[in-house]
């Protein structure tokens, strides 16, 4: 009996003690982890950068991000909102603490949770909860969550980039502006063009004074898309975007529907990009609601709206109405190809692998367009011709002249360029058509297309002192993979074709490559164009240097010039492939390469022609996703509470057992 009450009194001595220990232990463990140091916002809100929401006039505030805190100035109070806990990175998700600042009224932390939705490199969108005096995680629920309608845009514009336009078209406007009609009684219509061609951004042409929106519009403002996304539920099917310039604050537009058939946008000057026509303040929205006509015009001499069928028409506008008010004859300036043009030659354009087919009065380039010849124009260069063409749009936009110059430099290979683009329209119209074919108009360099109906080769004119004449060549590109070379000009009177194999392979491939065109440049390199039979693809190669700076390059046809290869020369240019001869080990290639098959005894084909893919659908841009910050603990992990529960039991175990003693 004495020993059971000497056990107790040992116990009820010594456990409490124990448990106090593995009290404090666990207490780090207890408190909330919204203290981690690691708690940052995202990198895309870059720090130091401002970030702005709203217009001088219209819910002006100033952001700053600096790692794990916002410096916020809005309605000039300034205030401080620190990261406390990332509850889903990849969805953006954090608990804030809000501080005042600076003398503020509210003398209280106040918790909230904040989402950000990335829309591109300068444009996010910011998703908050009410603010809240207790911490919990149940402020991150989807119902407790705003989207506020003003995206926080990066300063300066300028310095932005844009992206490509979710749109693309022209259309005549109708633009009504907060429940009241525009233009007064002018029945000239406003015009808007989107990404007639890659790059044009967005184009807003009031025309007279009485449709602009404002007084800060210009009559006609050329404005940059910085970010689109989409919102599609079952009541809307919306695509937003913000446009800007460098003159004026960035607006939203809001699309309705099909992007290639719009018939209905809204625009809110004031930068919001509502959802619903009542933002989440319950503030009346300023929009002007645009109904959209396209109108597609295929001829030269056309008129641009309807109304230029009426008698009256001629009498005011005359500007508008050139066919109708006979400033032009349809009939005019039609001109075809040359018959040496006519057929499918393929090329690169913007990188890809593309096809320009002409026919007798028209010439299709995949993903541009059609082009109709309107005029000859006469060229400054030798041996080379100009074409003015005019391009015309099927989605709306008003076509635009260009200037087409060509020079044959083989029986399968042709040079050419377009020139920069005239709007349509201008007058008297044989004045555009010569215009168009300006030589500072056409300053670029040539491009190469290869006929694709048929092969004629030619002697490459590889340089004779390039080291063919001793055998094989042995070549290293810059991933380190080796190749051999062969030219059988000096071996066995072949100088039409070259053959390559990749002596790294586990089965290495003879590739011949046969010469269509061939041109030696002024430092004494070759360039030259050349089919492979296997795969009929088409490359541009370009032979340089002497000695122990000889090197072979890659260009693709698009950048096939001498232009080109000089600026590669001097390192100002770069290429898709670079072989460099290698002097060592000796004797690497003896065995590798076949001897030459005579030209006539290998059979060529014509491929069919093949039909370039439809261009892809719109889809929705992705919301922020970055991977999970592995330093960081989510409050939504199931093992990131592990400690914490473990703790919580051990607690509540040696609170039992304390009692269980004295109750003993």
């Amino acid at each position: 009996m004495l020993k059971i009450q000497t056990k107790k009194i040992i116990m009820r001595q010594y456990l409490p003690r124990c448990c106090s220990v593995f009290v404090l232990l666990c207490l780090p463990s207890l408190s909330f982890q919204i203290s981690k140091a690691n708690c940052t916002f995202p990198d895309f809100l870059e720090r130091d950068k401002l970030w702005r929401s709203g217009t001088e006039h219209h819910d002006f505030s100033r952001m700053y991000f600096n790692g794990d805190y916002i410096d916020i100035v809005k309605n000039d109070v300034r205030f401080e909102k620190r990261c406390k806990e990332i509850i889903d990175r990849e969805k953006g998700l954090y608990i804030v603490v809000e501080l005042p600042k600076h003398g503020g009224f509210n003398t209280r932390n106040t918790y909230s949770c904040m989402q950000f939705l990335k829309r591109s490199d300068s444009v996010v969108q910011i998703k908050e909860s009410n603010p809240s005096d207790i911490l919990t995680l149940s402020l991150c629920n989807e119902p407790n969550m705003v989207l506020r309608n003003r995206p926080i845009i990066k300063f300066p514009i300028k310095d932005n980039p844009s992206v490509k336009c979710p749109f693309s078209g022209g259309y005549n406007l109708k633009i009504t502006y907060n429940s009241q009609s525009m233009c007064g009684t002018s029945i000239i219509p406003p015009r808007l063009e989107s990404e007639c061609e890659e790059g044009d951004g967005v184009t807003l042409d009031f025309r007279i004074s009485e449709c602009k929106l404002d007084n800060d519009h210009s009559l006609q403002e050329k404005l940059r898309c910085l970010a689109s996304w989409t919102d599609k539920t079952l009541e809307n099917n919306y695509t937003f975007v913000v446009l800007a310039n460098n003159q004026r604050s960035p607006l939203c537009m809001r699309l309705e529907g099909n992007l290639s058939d719009l018939k209905r946008a809204t625009i809110f000057p004031d930068g919001r990009c509502v959802v619903n026509e009542w933002d989440s303040y319950s503030q009346p929205i300023e929009r002007a609601s645009l109904d959209m006509e396209k109108m597609v015009v295929s001829n030269l001499c056309e008129d641009e709206f309807d109304y230029c069928s009426q008698e009256q028409a001629c009498a005011k506008f005359e500007k508008y109405c050139s066919k109708s008010c006979r400033k032009c004859q349809p009939e005019t300036n039609v001109c075809s190809f040359p018959e040496e043009l006519k057929g499918v030659w393929h090329t690169d354009l913007k990188s890809v692998p593309s096809m320009i087919n002409i026919s007798t009065y028209n010439l299709h380039l995949p993903g541009e367009g059609n082009f109709k010849c309107v005029g000859k124009a006469n060229s400054t260069e030798e041996n080379a011709y100009r074409l003015s063409l005019l391009h015309i749009f099927e989605n709306g936009c008003y076509p635009r002249m260009t200037c087409f110059e060509y020079k044959k430099s083989s029986k399968m290979t042709l040079q050419y360029k377009f020139g920069e683009r005239v709007e349509w329209p201008k007058f008297p119209l044989e004045k555009m058509i010569h215009d168009t074919c300006q030589d500072r108009k056409l300053e670029k360099p040539f491009s190469v297309a290869v006929n694709g109906a048929q092969v004629y080769t030619t002697s490459c004119q590889l340089p004779s002192d390039f080291g063919f004449k001793s055998g094989h060549l042995y070549l290293r590109d810059a991933t380190s993979q080796d190749y051999c070379i062969a030219y059988y000009e000096y071996s066995f009177g072949r100088s039409d074709k070259f053959n390559m194999v990749d002596i790294n392979a586990t089965s290495p491939v003879n590739r011949e490559h046969l010469c269509l065109s061939s041109k030696k440049l002024e430092n004494g390199g070759v360039f030259v164009i050349t089919t492979s039979l296997s795969d009929r693809s088409y490359r541009c190669w370009g032979f340089l240097g002497s000695g122990s700076m000889r090197r072979i390059v890659q260009l693709s046809l698009e950048n096939c010039n001498e232009n080109t290869f000089s600026s590669i020369e001097y390192g100002y240019r770069s290429y898709l492939n670079s072989f460099s001869v290698m002097e060592e080990p000796k004797n690497m290639c003896t065995l590798v390469l076949d001897i030459a098959v005579n030209p006539e005894d290998r059979p060529f084909f014509t491929p069919p022609v093949s039909v370039p893919p439809s261009p892809p659908r719109a889809t929705t841009p992705p919301v922020y996703r970055t991977p999970a910050d592995p330093g960081s603990i989510s409050a939504e992990d199931p093992d990131s509470g592990s400690s914490t529960y473990a703790c919580s039991a051990f607690l509540l175990l040696s609170v039992f057992i304390i009692h269980s003693m004295y109750v003993l």
